[in-house]
């Protein structure tokens, strides 16, 4: 099948966002395999380990997916050397070079596993590999959503939120419009417990009022409050010192790259 047909083939309503915030991956429609290709993904999690694929806007490449994964290699303990990157508590940038396989095929669920090279830093750019030959198991699929050139922007800031440890977690930015960006920002409970969710699921966090761009997006430094909706959290942000009041604190901001091409770093200024 050429890349044409495969676009117009995803561009069934049925093959949207298949696991909603809150809600555990639904079935859906088997996705049309593109050809292998070398998926690129950003590790994060301390108590939990999850990967984000790093995406496109253009097959086969074009899928935004979170997933419980878990690291395993013949001789070495491929858990701790990653654990051992992250001692300081501060999440720094790891990426994994998978051996190339067709993305919608673990999406689907046909296969669960993958051989990966696992990078301190951003292994397209300037970065340390630290092991080749790792396996990356595929527990869950937490989040998936095709991307395409032509989607709507979302009308409000928007992340998802992952528990990593007891008192740390994740925002990930939800992706949405060519113009839009890719980001995850660690972000550590203040003196009241860490929000968390089901196994299996994630939550949505929204900021009203906030324009989903990457000028607007969450910095290190900032304090988010946040109040329980049905749908998930609704959160504003103070920038500089966090107030009382506030839930969560950025502690780090460890990567952001913009759209359309997902390469190189969002601008300080955008």
């Amino acid at each position: 099948m050429n890349t044409a047909a495969y676009l117009l083939a995803l561009a069934s309503p049925l093959l949207s966002v298949t696991a909603l915030a809150g809600t555990k991956a639904a079935t859906s429609p088997r996705i049309i395999d593109p050809p292998a290709a070398v998926h690129g993904m950003v590790l994060f999690g301390s108590d939990v380990i999850y990967a984000s694929h790093i995406p496109m806007y253009h097959a086969p490449h074009d899928w935004q997916a979170l997933f419980q994964v878990t690291l395993t290699h013949p001789t070495v303990d491929a858990k701790a050397l990653y654990l051992h990157q992250i001692a300081s508590g501060v999440q720094p940038l790891i990426t994994i070079k998978p051996l190339p396989f067709v993305l919608p095929k673990l999406l689907n669920g046909e296969v669960h596993s993958f051989a990966a090279s696992l990078y301190h830093g951003n292994f397209e750019e300037d970065s340390e590999e630290l092991m080749q030959g790792m396996t990356v198991t595929v527990k869950t699929v937490l989040f998936k959503q095709h991307l395409s050139l032509d989607m709507a922007a979302l009308p409000q800031l928007t992340y998802f939120l992952i528990p990593t440890s007891l008192t740390t977690a994740m925002l990930v930015h939800r992706i949405s419009a060519p113009d839009n960006f890719d980001q995850i920002v660690q972000v550590k409970a203040v003196a009241v417990p860490l929000p968390t969710t089901p196994a299996g699921t994630v939550s949505t966090v929204v900021f009203p009022g906030v324009s989903d761009t990457a000028a607007a997006r969450l910095r290190a430094g900032d304090a988010i409050e946040l109040t329980r909706t049905a749908e998930g959290w609704s959160a504003t942000i103070s920038a500089g010192s966090s107030p009382s009041a506030a839930a969560l604190n950025v502690v780090e901001d460890f990567y952001c790259t913009p759209g359309p091409d997902f390469y190189g770093a969002c601008g300080v200024g955008t």
